[in-house]
């Protein structure tokens, strides 16, 4: 079954195409992706895991090949102990893609982290472009005052 055409019709029946700014198809599977690109010129997001030893599955410089932005697994951005980032944003950065990690949430804050603001004043801190947060509430709030405190 080849998913893009429901896709495609789906977000033109409800308005969605290439004009809008906050509008991402996401995938873990590259080539998902690399069927998708010929077909939109809607944004697309190589969501990305650890591949086992602490890179991501799909290499940067292929992903920058489809996608727009990077949703990493927020273990691949920060070293835990130091919490400086692995490179990972900056590599990203420098191929033009946007860094959303996932998933942020309130009930369930990363290691070595005392809370959510703690964690993501950290990862803003490192240079992300955005998130997956699960309580936009404290999303907006941390973001707000991190902007607040340059």
């Amino acid at each position: 079954f080849d998913f893009i055409p429901p896709l495609l019709k789906a977000l033109a029946d409800h308005g969605y195409g290439a004009d809008r700014a906050n509008l991402y198809v996401q995938s873990f599977d590259h080539a998902f992706l690399k069927r998708l690109r010929p077909r939109t010129e809607i944004r697309l997001t190589q969501l990305l895991v650890d591949d086992g030893h602490g890179a991501p599955h799909v290499p940067l410089a292929q992903a920058a090949t489809l996608a727009a932005a990077i949703g990493p697994q927020k273990s691949l951005l920060l070293d835990p102990a130091t919490r400086r980032s692995t490179g990972i944003i900056e590599q990203a950065h420098a191929l033009g893609l946007q860094v959303h990690p996932w998933t942020f949430r309130d009930d369930a804050v990363g290691p070595g982290f005392a809370d959510i603001r703690e964690e993501m004043f950290a990862y803003f801190a490192a240079g992300i472009d955005g998130g997956f947060f699960d309580f936009a509430d404290t999303a907006l709030a941390v973001r707000d005052e991190f902007i607040g405190s340059l």
